[in-house]
């Protein structure tokens, strides 16, 4: 099976950078894509740690001769919102499908392979939107012999879509007033987070993601297994958050064959977990003030 093309988006994390330019470099995308924010203005450790990150990805070019690198660096800060996002963009503008990784998500082998091999599967489902490589809670989910379930979470920690899910993504919001009246909204989102990310208050752009599956009634892909190790979390934990949330466990685990659900329909009890367990005790907010922090 022919390997996928691959997004990073990174900023000014070298080392972190590093890690995850060492993951890829094992799967050898067809084509990496690369898109860096740019420098915060009138910041010189900005300049000199993005100086560090475009130095590391031109060697990784120079490493791997086999793949095609093609990069988008912006000249001005965008932020975590509009530089995420016109990153994803600029990607699925070129790409029918691939498989996206931010500059602190370590992805292991079967990361790599479960993306691939779900892309293909579901390439032309409408229904699915999203394929996510991390998994929140799984010592305590209740699963059968399958591999993955269907959510209305898009877990972004390392994930996986198509240009033609993409395409419908609305980063202003325009049908907000439907979605706070969907049951689905009201029973497992944060009302105020979506209200202040439509407000521009919360600078981020995977609230829009999650508000454009559910509004377009898709789901998304979770592995029952953890895929993904993130690292910002681990290298900031000290001056951007109080503590690590007790269900980040920071375990990923391999796996050697796929195991597919018999029907595609929402997993109604994994996403309670979720919800009881991540979203209601406030994660989300810890997560947006601490990407606040760290990009603006």
């Amino acid at each position: 099976m022919l390997k996928v093309p691959v997004l990073l988006i990174a900023f000014n994390r070298p080392a972190t950078t590093q890690q995850v330019l060492d993951a890829i470099a094992l799967y050898q995308p067809t084509v990496l894509y690369v898109a860096t924010d740019g420098t915060r203005k009138n910041n010189e450790p900005d300049a000199v740690k993005c100086k560090a990150v475009h130095e590391l990805i031109d060697q990784w070019q120079l490493n791997n001769p086999l793949v095609s690198v093609k990069k988008l660096y912006q000249q001005n800060n965008l932020g975590c919102g509009v530089g995420v996002s016109t990153a994803i963009n600029w990607f699925f503008a070129a790409e029918e499908m691939g498989i996206i990784l931010e500059d602190d998500c370590l992805p292991n082998a079967s990361f790599f392979t479960f993306c691939e091999t779900l892309l293909h599967k579901y390439k032309d489902d409408d229904r699915i939107m999203h394929i996510g490589g991390s998994n929140f809670v799984e010592p305590e989910m209740k699963v059968d012999n399958e591999t993955y379930y269907f959510s209305i979470y898009p877990h972004i920690w390392g994930w996986a879509s198509w240009r033609r899910a993409w395409s419908k993504y609305d980063f202003e919001m325009k049908r907000f007033e439907e979605l706070v009246e969907l049951e689905e909204f009201k029973k497992y989102f944060d009302k105020e987070l979506f209200e202040k990310t439509k407000s521009h208050e919360i600078d981020t752009w995977d609230s829009q993601w999650a508000y454009t599956i559910l509004i377009n009634k898709g789901l998304s892909v979770i592995p029952n297994y953890n895929f993904v190790k993130n690292l910002g979390f681990e290298e900031n934990s000290g001056s951007h958050l109080s503590k690590i949330p007790n269900w980040y466990k920071g375990v990923t685990y391999q796996i050697t064959d796929i195991i597919h659900p018999e029907k595609i329909i929402q997993n109604k009890i994994n996403d309670e977990l979720v919800y009881n367990k991540v979203i209601k005790r406030g994660f989300s907010h810890r997560l947006k003030n601490y990407l606040r922090k760290l990009f603006n």
